[in-house]
């Protein structure tokens, strides 16, 4: 039974700010939730070796999807405005997984609700099945209107969520692979859309090395929504790029907590010195890792990118230290979840809120101006929700 990655979440205004130190805090932290409830191992796994990608090219496929998520998008996922009237006065349980990342989500939901006349208030809980089902339960007893929460699986509260669809309790969730159905109201951003933006890094780095990239690609195994990644940007690369090349090195879920990352990356990239471009599967484990290319003599020799991103990671982009992310659009994602209880509320589909939500790529040329706390993707998301909602 797989726990997913918790979204980590943090936004622009005042009561959602957090500093650059406690953002990179947050991004390695948050980790540790994805990591299976039971049965994972925090073994090494090892390099997979060198593997030569095949397939009939794509070259120009990849130059073209990497040229459009360069163009930072205007227009948030959902579009259709809610037309009936939208109940104030509601209170609505997050579910939080207890580290300052899913706090902060919390916090950004607030805001979001507010706009609707709303109260958000947060429930403690970590990513162990007990603790989940003990905050649902204080969901039920306290008889909140809604449920909102990331990254969790059902397999841990599904007696909970039962008592809650008896009650009419909508219950909207984010980055879960969970289907609709069984208590679950709506799911925005699934984990499965990690396999796009595994793609989409692909792409980036087919269309930088025109084709002839040797990457190594650094997954972390023990994580569900990370593997999902990795499978999309290997399967891109060996489809669309026949003259690239790749080697895997899977770091155990070990690796943040030792803090031996940039040291275990060293000695893969020793033992691959083919390598031009690296790709990581989750961007923390990019802090420490240029001043550890630059003492090993390899600074020069091999390229950045990678993906979920935090503000340490946009900061390297800005000092030429990585050459791109694609970034998880964390505040957008929020107010998307918020859209659909609003939806719910309304008495309209919310399947108009479960649409994909924007993606990017984030380099020098189109990283936000303002990185001292998270942008979101779309620079003008909460005034077209508000839009949307008529406030």
């Amino acid at each position: 039974m797989s726990q997913h990655l918790p979204l980590i979440t943090d936004g622009r205004r005042r009561s959602r700010r957090l500093t650059s130190r406690t953002l990179a805090a947050v991004a390695v932290t948050s980790m540790s939730l994805v990591i299976a409830a039971c049965g994972s191992s925090s073994g090494d796994s090892g390099s997979s070796g060198a593997t030569a990608s095949s397939g009939g090219g794509g070259v120009a496929e990849a130059k073209a999807a990497a040229q459009a998520a360069t163009t930072v998008p205007t227009t948030i996922a959902v579009t259709e405005p809610i037309t009936s009237p939208i109940p104030t006065g509601k209170r609505i349980a997050y579910i939080s997984c207890g580290v300052p990342a899913c706090n902060t989500q919390a916090e950004i939901a607030a805001e979001a609700a507010a706009k609707l006349g709303w109260q958000v208030t947060t429930i403690q809980a970590t990513s162990a099945p007990a603790d989940v089902q003990n905050a649902m339960q204080q969901a039920i007893r306290e008889n909140y209107d809604g449920v909102m929460y990331a990254g969790f699986t059902k397999e841990s509260f599904r007696r909970e969520l039962g008592q809650l669809a008896s009650k009419n309790v909508p219950v909207v969730a984010v980055s879960t692979e969970d289907p609709v159905g069984e208590g679950i109201t709506a799911v925005v951003r699934p984990a499965s859309e990690g396999t796009a933006a595994g793609a989409l890094g692909a792409q980036f780095i087919i269309a930088e090395s025109e084709g002839k990239a040797n990457v190594g690609l650094i997954n972390l195994p023990a994580f569900k929504t990370i593997e999902i990644l990795t499978e999309g940007f290997k399967s891109t690369l060996e489809e669309q790029c026949p003259d690239c090349t790749y080697a895997q090195e899977d770091l155990p879920n070990t690796v943040f907590s030792k803090g031996d990352g940039p040291a275990r990356i060293v000695a893969f990239l020793r033992a691959n010195p083919k390598i031009d471009w690296l790709f990581l599967s989750n961007d923390a484990l990019a802090v420490g890792l240029p001043s550890a290319l630059k003492s090993a003599g390899l600074a020069d020799k091999v390229k950045i990118g990678g993906a979920i991103g935090g503000t340490t990671n946009l900061e390297m982009i800005k000092e030429g230290q990585q050459v791109y992310t694609i970034p998880t659009p964390l505040v957008d994602i929020v107010w998307q979840q918020t859209d659909a209880m609003a939806r719910h509320f309304a008495g309209q589909s919310v399947e108009a809120s479960m649409k994909p939500t924007p993606r990017v790529v984030w380099n020098e040329e189109t990283i936000p101006t303002d990185i001292s706390t998270f942008p979101p993707i779309v620079p003008t998301v909460e005034e077209q929700y508000s839009a949307l909602w008529g406030k």
